[in-house]
Formats: C-alpha cells, sequence, structure tokens
C-alpha cells in the first residue's frame, strides 16, 4: 500500500475524531442530506447570530423601522407614490469567530450582492412589498456540535440562515406635498391640453390651455366667471389658468385669461412665462396685421403671423400691459406664417420671444433666403421710464432654412441659448466658438454640411456689459455623437455656470450616465447633455441617459433646473407595472458629480397622459404637465383635457 495513501487516511480519522470530540448529544444540529450524522441523531444549525452580524441595511429610498438590530427580523417603511423603485445595501461586520464562517452569500430581493454593494433596482408596485434579505453561510467544522461528520468532499460545515423582511408601503395617498389640478368640471373639454405649458414663480403658478375653445376674451377672477367661458365656438382660441398658494400651501384657482382678442386658431396660451409682477402669454397662432406694440388687434389678414401679450398684477388683478406683434410682420416663403410666440421666457427686465418659422430676409422687400430659419426677438425693461422696448433680433451666424432656430429657449442672467433641432449638420460635433458671417462663408466651409437632417444644434449668446448691452453669439454646439434625427437642441436648460441640451429623439442604447454610441437600436430613447464652461468656452462633462432607457421614450423633452437640482422630462416612457405614460427623472449636483435621486412617474396612472411633457420649477415646488390625461366625470371621458402635478 502506498505511503501516501496511508497518510490520507490517517488524516481523514483524526479529523472524524476531533468532530466528535467537539460535539454534544445536548447540541444537535442538523445538516443538509449531503452530511452524515453519527448515531443517525437530529441536529440543528448554529445560528449565525454572534458568527456574522449584519450591521444595517440602507435604502436609496426612505428609512425602516424600528432602527436596524439584527436581533429584529422583520422592518416596515413608507415610501412616497413617486418611488417606483429602490436599492437595497446590506452592510456587514464580522465578529471574532470570523474564521469558522465560509461561503458567505448575501441574496436581497433573491438577487446575490456583496457586502456593501448596492443590490440591482428593485421595481415597487402600488401598495405593499416585500423584500427579503438574506445571509446564508457554512459553519465550520470546528463549530459543529457532537454527532455532525464533513461531507463527501471533506469539508465539514453545516448551512445556517438568517432573514430579514422588508415591507414597503407605496401608497397613492402617500404621495407627500403632491396636488393635481385641472379647470372645474364646467370648464373641462375633450382635447384642451391643460398642462401643454406650464410656468412657476414664487406663490403663483401659470398653465397654458392653448387649444381650449371658449369665446371669452379678457381677464376673469375665478369667483367671477362668466356664462360665456362655457361657449366652445371659438375653437383651440386658447386660455390661461392662474392658480395662488394659501396660507396652507396648497394651490387655488384665482384667475381665468383670455386674449383681449380672442378667435379660433389663434392658441393662446402656447407658451407662458412669468417674473414678478409680469406675465407673459404667446398666441403663435393669431392673425392680425399690425407690428411692433399695441397695434390694432381686429385685421387677420396676416394668418399665423403669432402675438404676445403681456401681462402685470395689479391690485387683485391681472392687467394686459401690451400686445406684441413681430417688428417685421411681412410674407415670406409660406405668408406670414413665422410662430411669433412659440417659445416665451421673461427673467428680470429681459423678455425673450421665439417665431421659429420666422424666414430670413435680406431687407422688407427682398427674396427669401431662408425659409422657416427661425428668429429671437429680445426685449428690455427700462426702469427709469418704466416701459418695455424692443432691443434686438437674434439669428444664427449661419442661417439655414428649416432649422427652427428658437424652439426652445433659455437664459441666466447675460447668456440665453437658443435651440435649433432642425439644424443639419453633419461635419460637427462639440463646441465651435468661431463665429461666422453668413455671407462669407466659403464654399468648402463645415458650417454648410447638411449631410444630418436635424441633427439639431444649440447657439450661446452672451451680453456685454449687463444690463442693456449688446448680445453676440459665442458658440455653436452640436452633440458630441451627432446623428440625424436626434432633435438635439429640443429643450434647453441654463443654471448658474451650467448648460443642459435635451436630444429628445436620439437613438443611442446608453443606461445612465454610461455611453454606448456605437448602438442606436433604442429608437428615439432620447438623452440629455451637461455642460461646463471651461476656459472660455463649454466642455460636455456628463452624457445622460435614463434609468429604464427604452425605446420612444423622449427623454429629454423637457428640462427644468434650479439651484443644483436638474428634471428631465420622458414623457412617452412606458411604465408598463403602473399602466402609464411618462416619467421625470430627478438629480442633484455636488461638486459636478450628477445623482439621480429618484423618478416620478402618474399618480393617476394613465396610458395616454404624457406626464413631464412640461416642467417648471421654483424654489421647492416641481410643476409637471400631463397634458393628455383623460377626464372622467358622470361617465363621461373628455380625452386629452390635462392635468399637471405639483409637488412640494
Amino acid at each position: 500500500m502506498p505511503a501516501s495513501f496511508t497518510s490520507v487516511v490517517g488524516f481523514i480519522a483524526l479529523l472524524f475524531v476531533g468532530v466528535l470530540s467537539g460535539c454534544s448529544r445536548d447540541n444537535p444540529l442538523t445538516f443538509p442530506d449531503a452530511f452524515v450524522a453519527a448515531d443517525s441523531v437530529d441536529c440543528e444549525p448554529i445560528p449565525l447570530d454572534g458568527l456574522v452580524l449584519l450591521k444595517g441595511i440602507t435604502l436609496s429610498n426612505g428609512t425602516i423601522s424600528p432602527k436596524f438590530n439584527q436581533a429584529i427580523r422583520s422592518y416596515t417603511l413608507r415610501v412616497d407614490y413617486l418611488v417606483d423603485s429602490m436599492t437595497v445595501t446590506p452592510s456587514q461586520v464580522l465578529t471574532d469567530n470570523d474564521e469558522n464562517i465560509e461561503n458567505i452569500k448575501v441574496l436581497v430581493d433573491g438577487q446575490q450582492v456583496l457586502f456593501n454593494d448596492s443590490s440591482e433596482e428593485i421595481a415597487l408596485a402600488e401598495g405593499v412589498n416585500e423584500i427579503v434579505v438574506s445571509v446564508d453561510a457554512a459553519v465550520k467544522a470546528q463549530e459543529l456540535a457532537e454527532g455532525c461528520v464533513s461531507d463527501t468532499e471533506g469539508v465539514p460545515s453545516a448551512e445556517a440562515e438568517l432573514m430579514f423582511t422588508l415591507m414597503v408601503n407605496r401608497d397613492r395617498r402617500s404621495d407627500v406635498g403632491l396636488q393635481v389640478l385641472s379647470p372645474s368640471v364646467a370648464a373641462i373639454g375633450s382635447g384642451d391640453g391643460f398642462g401643454r405649458a406650464v410656468a412657476i414663480d414664487g406663490d403663483t403658478i401659470v398653465v397654458g390651455v392653448s387649444m381650449e375653445d371658449s369665446s371669452a376674451k379678457g381677464v376673469y377672477r375665478a369667483d367671477t366667471l362668466l356664462s360665456e367661458n362655457e361657449d366652445d365656438s371659438a375653437e383651440n382660441s386658447g386660455a390661461v389658468y392662474v392658480y395662488e398658494k394659501d396660507s396652507n400651501g396648497r394651490w387655488d384657482f384665482a384667475y381665468y385669461i383670455k386674449a383681449s382678442n380672442a378667435e379660433a386658431g389663434d392658441l393662446f396660451g402656447a407658451s407662458v412665462s412669468m417674473s414678478g409682477e409680469f406675465l407673459v402669454v404667446s398666441a403663435p397662432g393669431e392673425d392680425s396685421l399690425s407690428n411692433g406694440f399695441d397695434g390694432r388687434q381686429d385685421s387677420n389678414q396676416a394668418p399665423d403671423s403669432g402675438a404676445v401679450y403681456l401681462f402685470k398684477r395689479g391690485v387683485n388683478q391681472w392687467e394686459q400691459l401690451h400686445y406684441i406683434k413681430p417688428q417685421r410682420n411681412i410674407p415670406g416663403a409660406d405668408g406670414y406664417n413665422d410662430a411669433f410666440g412659440q417659445q416665451v421666457l421673461i427673467q428680470n427686465n429681459t423678455l425673450l420671444i421665439s417665431a421659429p418659422k420666422d424666414d430670413f430676409q435680406a431687407d422688407d422687400f427682398g427674396a427669401v433666403i431662408r425659409a422657416d430659419s427661425g428668429a429671437v426677438l429680445v426685449y428690455r425693461y427700462d426702469l427709469e421710464d418704466q416701459a418695455w422696448r424692443y432691443q434686438s433680433t437674434l439669428n444664427a451666424d449661419v442661417v439655414r432654412a428649416g432649422d427652427g432656430f428658437g424652439l426652445s429657449i433659455a437664459m441666466d442672467n447675460n447668456t440665453i441659448a437658443v435651440g435649433a433641432p432642425g439644424d443639419d449638420n453633419g461635419e460637427l460635433t462639440g463646441v465651435t466658438t468661431e463665429v461666422m458671417i453668413d455671407q462669407d462663408v466659403g464654399s468648402g466651409s463645415p458650417r454648410l454640411d447638411v449631410s444630418k437632417v436635424d441633427s439639431g444644434a444649440v447657439y450661446l449668446f452672451e451680453r456685454s456689459g449687463g444690463g442693456a448691452g449688446i448680445w453676440a453669439q459665442k458658440a455653436y454646439i452640436k452633440a458630441s455623437n451627432s446623428d440625424e434625427g436626434d432633435l438635439f437642441g429640443s429643450a434647453v436648460a441654463l443654471s448658474d455656470e451650467y448648460l443642459v441640451i435635451g436630444a429628445k429623439e436620439e437613438d443611442s442604447n446608453g443606461f445612465g450616465f454610461d455611453r454606448n454610441l456605437s448602438d442606436n437600436s433604442l429608437e428615439n430613447s432620447g438623452a440629455a447633455y451637461f455642460y461646463e464652461p471651461q476656459n472660455s468656452t463649454w466642455v460636455e462633462t456628463i452624457y445622460i441617459k435614463s434609468d429604464r432607457v427604452q425605446a420612444n421614450s423622449e427623454f429629454g423633452s423637457a428640462i427644468a433646473f434650479v439651484n443644483n437640482d436638474l428634471f428631465i422630462g420622458a414623457p412617452s416612457h412606458a411604465n408598463v407595472d403602473q399602466n402609464s405614460l411618462g416619467r421625470v427623472h430627478e438629480y442633484s449636483l455636488a461638486d459636478s458629480i450628477l445623482k439621480l435621486n429618484g423618478v416620478r412617474t402618474s399618480a393617476l396612472g394613465q396610458t395616454s397622459e404624457y406626464f413631464g411633457n412640461k416642467l417648471a420649477v421654483s424654489g421647492s415646488t416641481v410643476v409637471v404637465g400631463a397634458d393628455g390625461h383623460d377626464h372622467q366625470e358622470t361617465g363621461v371621458t373628455y380625452e386629452n383635457s390635462g392635468v399637471i402635478y405639483v409637488y412640494r
């Protein structure tokens, strides 16, 4: 017999004796089937308590109750209905007996994770959700009781387990600070699209309803509405609803506003903006032939030329201060159709009005140079004269037909961002600071390339000297992964020294903050691009995709930035588990690091809401438009009547 074989047999015999000497019939253990119990004794596993100590359980949302203690195995917590998923992170500290433990395995909701690492996102359904956290391990031989021997592999051990249950309650009624607003039952109409435009300033929320049909004109307090407000004879004339916050933090309907010359098709309320005592409302479908400030409103000889209405807050009333038309209200390639007022934005003493279908012309009587190239008009409030005046018109340095310059606008102090999602340049990517003169661009210039239709672009303008200074173009920005049909610039936001640009039809299969630019398999999934100023230019520092990226979700359709909080809407994202459409992603920024804090979805859960199509923020209040919501009342369904959600 070989010596090596004798040695192995001797070792096993000694090990067997050692195991038996450490056992006691007073402390029996039960082993899995793979183990052999001496004398056929029923055994129990040695408890892991005292051998493996779970220090705590941390959640991405909410806090468990009671405070974690390994001796307590069941916990509860409540989360807002806004929270549709969470991660769980178990943390571990081993005791002095850690050398007696092996094959430690941690499971969270069936997913194996490492200690101190977060689990994957766990979807939360409405109501109570059970999440189980378990710690499995094997106790080595020196901890086994009498009558227990090793398995066939020669590794003496017994299985044992710690198990903790988390009962997570996600209830619609638990939304903290949520208020859903919509018109009164008498005023609701199918197709109104309440929430297609939203704005907030302090304690006032403004909601544009551009497809509303009443024939009323002027401003009404909520308690003095007239019967004509219910007359739907002026289809798509449009309206605006104003809400004010009461002493209890609730939002109350305060004013109903119609254009002073309301008529069918005007689309009053297509865009709204508010700053201090001023409220701006656009009507891009308005038809009068006048130009400039306060001209005639009764001439409908310039179809879809557009108009803007400027209101000032008085004592217990809003009063129309100005009626504004394009400076040059002249016919172009497709008539007067400039869509003046497609977007409006007022900040402090500066007012921006976009006309994305403006046809760039050499002069009032010259040939059309670029059809639907777009423009943005800038107005300035003269503090000394207490009057608003036209200041300048912004155009792209290289004007191209169909660019839609002005389909999105943003402003922060002395910087303006203008989106041109119809830009077709396919030669350039990133930030170009060289400003060109359209007529002098050489035939070989990359700025003349039009190989990527509707890839999109954004233009940055800066004001020299501040106040009444001159606005000049400083940058032309293309996506780092610019591609045909992405619509880069479909949304823009500026806050302090940050710029965020949406490309709602970008197609990459990236996830979260990870790029996957070579895979364009998720059509119209959407993306957002985060920029910071560096060395007198702007640099893309973060590329953002949805945390649950999917085709056709249109992530980046709406963007809002306040302080260091960023909100991005994906109004076509399908929340299959909630039977709803649309979500809003919330991020926080610290030291140039962006973190996803959570996702909001519709509290009313409809498949056609388009929750997140519009966003507005002020302080800690977030307003989310859902213009596709179908209101139901006494058996009648008002399709696409719309609602807004107000969170604080």
